[in-house]
């Protein structure tokens, strides 16, 4: 059997997490070919299994700005051709681009059952009345209810994609894969970076962008500071870091914040930590929730 993933980039993030869980999955499966496509050109931060097969589209470099709605349609083209020339026996794309680009596939000769997962609250992610994010939720209502089948990592998301009239029974309700032994495996691993233990440490894991209001949770540590002796660590990276920086700056926390950037492994890093914190505006299922709660339920056994 073979099964095709599509997903903008297995740069850091979740659903990115979740397309290296299942693709390394299926291909411990007897009889199960995997290949996994990327839709844009950014640095991997996961790692696929050997004998995974990943193609890059010719269209990815175009990803750039208001280019990743422009190229919609040439990626549509592409990822047709693709399926086409792999002939999977399912395809499943993850995240919004990935999944407009799949379902856009049909206009280009794909004849497979199209099968998205949605995940996040487009209703959220796409609040605001820019006009990228009226074009998104325009497309999501005109392209997303002709799936054959969506995927909701959580019931809040179901609502959300309700709200965009697509019909109930083509939704299902699935919860992210959560390889809890290899959780429990990566926290046994020795960290290159040492937090300092003479104070209470606060950790938070997430890309620095607007959803994960990381500007909220700096100011509240301020709070926090005024009365406890404690250090916030702050996992991921993205476009906010400078702004994070310059504010942790202006409150007088540059020697209690530490930016860590991106870590292949949190877990040897929540380790060191008192306290997980997660400050987002809104999840769709929150990920490092659950990757948090299944590393402290480890140590307690």
């Amino acid at each position: 059997m073979k099964i095709l993933l599509s997903i903008n980039s297995l740069s850091g993030g979740g659903a990115e997490r979740v397309v290296q869980t299942l693709a390394n999955y299926f291909n411990t499966l007897d009889d199960y070919e995997v290949v996994v496509v990327i839709l844009e050109t950014l640095k991997d931060s996961y790692i696929l299994d050997s004998g995974i097969r990943k193609r890059v589209l010719r269209t990815a470099p175009t990803c750039r700005g208001f280019g990743k709605i422009l190229s919609i349609p040439l990626q549509a083209y592409e990822l047709a051709k693709i399926i086409k020339e792999e002939r999977p026996d399912a395809s499943i794309s993850l995240l919004v681009r990935a999944n407009l680009v799949h379902i856009m596939s049909r206009w280009f000769g794909n004849r497979n059952p199209i099968l998205i997962s949605e995940r996040n609250t487009s209703l959220n992610q796409y609040k605001y009345n820019s006009l990228k994010n009226r074009i998104m939720r325009w497309l999501i209502r005109w392209l997303y209810p002709k799936a054959t089948r969506v995927s909701a990592i959580s019931n809040g998301v179901k609502e959300s994609l309700l709200s965009f009239g697509i019909c109930p029974s083509k939704i299902r309700v699935i919860y992210n894969p959560q390889p809890l032994q290899a959780f429990h495996e990566l926290a046994t691993e020795s960290s290159s970076i040492q937090i300092e233990q003479d104070a209470r440490i606060l950790v938070t894991v997430g890309r620095l962008v607007d959803q994960k209001d990381h500007v909220t949770l700096i100011k509240a540590f301020a709070k926090v500071k005024e009365d406890i002796d404690a250090r916030l660590c702050i996992i991921g990276d993205g476009p906010n870091r400078k702004k994070l920086e310059s504010l942790a700056q202006t409150l007088g926390l540059t020697d209690d914040i530490r930016f860590l950037g991106w870590q292949p492994n949190p877990f040897a890093l929540l380790k060191q930590a008192d306290i997980f914190v997660l400050s987002s505006r809104f999840e769709g299922f929150g990920n490092v929730i659950i990757e948090a709660m299944a590393w402290s339920a480890g140590c307690k056994h």
